[in-house]
């Protein structure tokens, strides 16, 4: 009689105790659900989550290390965990069928938590603005293909990737691994100028994808430019090379091919530390490097070596040179930051109502006179042109559309007020439907693509 009551009381217990155990756990994941869901929820707004599959295994850097802890917002709101309510009300009799059903939808719903899990579907529509790649990418640029197509080279690496900015899609072009690479310059069929840094040694070549039927990524084949070349521009429509060469005794402009082949110098100078634009219209602009407070000047570099001034004694001046026009953005700092337009050769400048150095703006294609602006929200120094450049400091900005003809300015997109984020925008770049902007941000050197229209 003892020994029944025994196993009855031990059988009541076991029951009891498996009850609250199973309402435990479903307590404890419906709290993580809605933890994730917020996370998901914000993360969606900047961008973050976004399912971005690779061509390859092998993929980014990045993508490799993280990819299986990331749970896209699609996922989420396609695939919402839970547990049935009925897997309760079951009863003893059902007891199993009960501790099955919950226990099956909660590992199912905690399934999209642990490594692997993550879908490799390409998201169906990209936030306005989203973040491509959060490694450091060394450069990038919109290239020509049959659609619109982002092109960008991991720093860590020196993979090349390529992305659908409408789709989010990404796929690995290259399969040469190539460590720190610190700069690249695309030209417009797709072909990189990398700076590598080694040993303290910087070297700057030029580069080829060769292709391969057995193989579907490329081979990148590089060819050494030298040590002494500086800076070096591809040409926006043809295979050619502008280069800056330095020495103790200044520096010289030199035209050449892609590999270096038949150089031309187009001008020399006893000064060292120039910036060189040059526009698909295939002119050539050369600026002298800004530094707070120092005066500089601005030139369009004709093909005889002649200088036609464009800005001159302009306290910490940058320049961006429209194509297939004479109209010129410029920022000074002279300890306070101005920026200004001129519409064409003929007018003077004008004073715009925002407050950016235009390392941080670009021009619209087209022929008529829009620019697009990264506006600190406050210019944190006095310094600040020479601080910003040595990544000293840091700017929240907001794009800004510019009307060069008006002089006017009109707020585009805050990243702060609509997804809470804090960007510092640096070499921007523009597609040719005037569709997209991409940028860095110095903070990270991450890669950021804005829709300009919603």
């Amino acid at each position: 009689m003892i020994h029944t009551d025994i196993s009855r009381i031990f059988k009541y217990a076991s029951i009891g105790l498996i009850f609250v155990l199973i309402i435990g756990l479903g307590g404890w994941y419906i709290y993580l659900r809605t933890q994730t869901s917020s996370i998901d929820a914000a993360s969606s707004g900047r961008g973050f989550r976004a399912s971005i599959p690779t061509s390859s295994s092998l993929g980014s850097t990045f993508t490799n290390i993280i990819s299986g802890f990331r749970r896209t917002p699609s996922e989420a709101s396609e695939n919402p965990p839970g547990i049935s309510p009925q897997s309760f009300s079951s009863g003893i009799s059902n007891f199993s069928e009960g501790v099955k059903t919950a226990f099956g939808n909660l590992i199912s719903g905690l399934g999209s938590l642990v490594p692997g899990s993550a879908s490799s579907t390409p998201i169906k529509q990209t936030p306005r603005l989203w973040q491509v790649q959060k490694s450091p990418v060394a450069g990038f640029r919109f290239i020509a293909a049959t659609t619109t197509t982002l092109r960008f080279m991991e720093r860590s690496s020196g993979y090349i990737f390529d992305v659908n900015p409408a789709t989010g899609k990404t796929t690995r072009v290259t399969n040469t691994l190539i460590p720190k690479v610190y700069d690249a310059r695309f030209a417009r069929d797709g072909s990189p100028v990398i700076k590598t840094l080694e040993n303290d040694v910087r070297t700057t070549y030029s580069a080829t994808l060769a292709s391969s039927s057995n193989e579907t990524l490329a081979t990148l084949v590089l060819t050494p430019l030298g040590n002494n070349v500086a800076d070096a521009v591809p040409n926006a429509t043809s295979r050619e090379l502008l280069s800056l060469i330095e020495s103790e005794n200044g520096s010289s402009i030199v035209r050449s091919g892609w590999n270096g082949s038949k150089p031309t110098t187009l001008f020399s100078s006893s000064l060292s530390g120039w910036r060189m634009y040059w526009t698909y219209d295939n002119k050539v602009y050369i600026a002298q490097k800004a530094a707070t407070g120092v005066p500089g000047n601005a030139y369009e570099l004709l093909g005889n070596g002649e200088l036609v001034p464009l800005a001159r004694s302009v306290s910490g001046l940058t320049i961006v040179p429209k194509a297939t026009s004479t109209a010129l953005l410029i920022a000074s700092d002279a300890g306070v930051v101005s920026t200004l337009v001129r519409p064409n050769a003929d007018t003077a400048f004008i004073i715009l109502p925002v407050k950016t150095i235009v390392d941080k703006c670009l021009w619209a294609p087209g022929n008529n006179l829009i620019a697009y602006c990264a506006v600190p929200s406050s210019i944190p120094s006095k310094q600040f042109l020479d601080e910003w450049y040595r990544g000293e400091i840091h700017t929240a900005d907001s794009w800004w559309r510019v009307d060069a003809s008006a002089g006017s300015a009109q707020l585009l997109f805050s990243p702060a007020r609509e997804s809470g984020s804090s960007l510092d925008a640096e070499t921007p770049r523009i597609d040719n439907s005037g569709t997209y902007i991409a940028f860095l941000d110095s903070h990270d050197k991450s890669l950021w693509i804005l829709r300009i229209n919603e």
